[in-house]
């Protein structure tokens, strides 16, 4: 095996972790954050996600702005279930709420409509958004979700 392909296997298995991707972005000096979102139950039809990217900012760094708010609610999240002032069962409850209240908000309906590609109000659904990803982040880093196709954070670089 060559020292390339170790590399490209080294970095294929941190790909899912939000940390080390972050790390090995910087690390590797990758000046730019193209895309980032977040997934929940995204393959039934209770779940939820949502994608920020650079090509659809509002306004230059919108993204990689919002990107720093989720990561540093969810380390607070993660510093409160340290503590023990808070649980997992209150995260889940935390989410399952504001996911509701998305979804209500902007589809009228407790559920998603069906898996279509759909639009809504982001600015004006701000407050569920950074709730539901973040919560999504802490209970990923707890290892109560698994980050795959359907959960977990996601995060994209230019190379």
């Amino acid at each position: 095996m060559t020292t390339r392909n170790r590399k490209a296997r080294k970095t294929n298995k941190v790909s899912g972790d939000p940390r080390k991707q972050v790390k090995l972005a910087k690390k590797a000096k990758l000046p730019e954050l193209l895309q980032f979102g977040a997934y929940y139950k995204d393959d039934k039809d209770e779940g939820w996600s949502i994608m920020f990217t650079k090509m659809d900012e509002p306004k230059p760094g919108f993204a990689k702005f919002i990107s720093d708010i989720i990561v540093d609610a969810g380390k607070e999240i993660l510093k409160e279930v340290e503590v023990g002032s808070w649980d997992i069962d209150g995260i889940k409850e935390q989410m399952a709420a504001a996911i509701h209240n998305f979804n209500v908000k902007n589809f009228g309906t407790e559920e998603r409509p069906a898996r279509a590609k759909v639009t809504y109000d982001v600015l004006g659904s701000m407050e569920e958004i950074v709730c539901i990803m973040s919560d999504i982040y802490a209970l990923q880093e707890l290892g109560v979700i698994p980050n795959n196709n359907y959960n977990g954070m996601s995060y994209a670089y230019s190379i």
